[in-house]
């Protein structure tokens, strides 16, 4: 945890905040830097601290981590970047270890998102995790969005496309 880089003291120095000292003699901290994914933010140590979830430090020698931001999240297995939510998933806070599901009825199609996109008129998302908002069939309709179903035309009416927001009347 000390050094001495001069000539004729009577004591060492602290490794300085980033750094440790790990043997006896040494006459630097400069070559024990903290490594990437770790950090020391006391003076006098014998070694680093690793990270914790949800944070992560890219560079060397630091005083602390950087907490994951929106639409990230850093895990145990890598702490040394932060990753981006992957597509059906989001993250609205920042120092978090792992992204939220976008619930039924919104879904997200890109990575490192901080929302969930809610599913079209025309459209709806009956799952979890989605990644696309498919079309409502033929004989259906979805005249709002953020729905989990479509709805089936009624008598009288009929829709021979899929996405639509309506069904058309039967011609007599």
């Amino acid at each position: 945890g000390t050094f001495q880089n001069e000539t004729g003291q009577e004591s060492c120095k602290p490794a300085r905040k980033g750094h440790y000292v790990v043997s006896e003699g040494a006459e630097t901290d400069t070559n024990t830097t903290c490594a990437p994914g770790q950090y020391q933010n006391e003076t006098g140590q014998t070694s680093c601290k690793d990270c914790s979830a949800g944070t992560f430090q890219n560079e060397t020698g630091q005083e602390s981590c950087k907490p994951a931001s929106e639409g990230h999240h850093v895990d145990d297995r890598d702490r040394t970047t932060e990753q981006g939510c992957t597509p059906g998933k989001f993250q609205n806070e920042t120092g978090q270890s792992s992204c939220k599901n976008c619930s039924a009825g919104t879904f997200q199609n890109e990575t490192g998102q901080e929302s969930c996109k809610p599913a079209r008129k025309g459209h709806y998302v009956d799952i979890s995790s989605a990644t696309i908002d498919p079309k409502c069939d033929a004989g259906q309709y979805q005249d709002q969005t953020e729905q989990t179903s479509c709805k089936n035309c009624s008598a009288g009416t009929f829709q021979n496309e899929t996405g639509e927001e309506s069904c058309k009347p039967a011609s007599e």
